[in-house]
């Protein structure tokens, strides 16, 4: 059951603008976060910033996947995570993003749509940080702490490609961690006092 779903709500037209704005993005109900196209038009130019990114998560996950110990510390363990959800995302190329202008900076936030338990924090902010090293995550609620529909739980300045490229994988994480945290704490709460 997914409690605390993620939807990304941006229009590449307003990414396109000069206002350095990006749309916010939401926390709450509601499958998958953002569908990004995978394909486009354009000049044939991949973007060295997507395509470098991809190469480096294809090529350290295909070496972390050969690895099947299961010994690996919860670092190496969100590491791996990560590596793997955003290789698999992006694929080749972020298509949709490399319609963004290179190095534009852009500010985004996200916004609990329903009531959630936070959780994910980590795996959120390196999925933004391995994409763009210099990208400012600035958090407004706690991990493990309640949120309620409409409060602002991060807010993020990044390069527009890199967020693009790398907020689905994030959110996605944020989701279904805030999902199993908030069904937990449901049934912790069914059960207080019964022992």
């Amino acid at each position: 059951q997914r409690v605390a779903g993620l939807q990304r709500h941006a229009d590449l037209a307003d990414l396109a603008g000069g206002d350095g704005q990006l749309n916010r993005f939401a926390l709450g109900q509601g499958g998958r976060a953002g569908e990004k196209g995978k394909e486009g038009g354009g000049d044939g130019l991949h973007g060295r910033l997507a395509l470098q990114n991809a190469a480096t998560i294809t090529q350290t996950s295909a070496m972390t996947s050969s690895n099947k110990t299961h010994d690996e510390t919860l670092d190496e363990a969100l590491a791996r995570n990560v590596r793997d959800a955003l290789a698999e995302d992006i694929g080749r190329a972020d298509w949709t993003a490399l319609l963004v202008p290179a190095g534009k900076r852009v500010h985004a936030r996200v916004v609990a749509k329903e009531a959630a338990v936070l959780c994910g924090r980590r795996w959120f902010d390196h999925c933004i940080h391995a994409l763009d090293a210099t990208a400012d995550v600035h958090w407004l609620a706690a991990e493990g702490g309640p949120l309620v529909a409409g409060r602002e739980v991060c807010r993020i300045q990044s390069d527009a490609r890199a967020l693009l490229s790398a907020e689905r994988s994030a959110l996605n994480f944020l989701q279904m961690l805030s999902a199993v945290a908030t069904t937990t704490r449901r049934y912790v709460e069914a059960i207080a006092g019964l022992s």
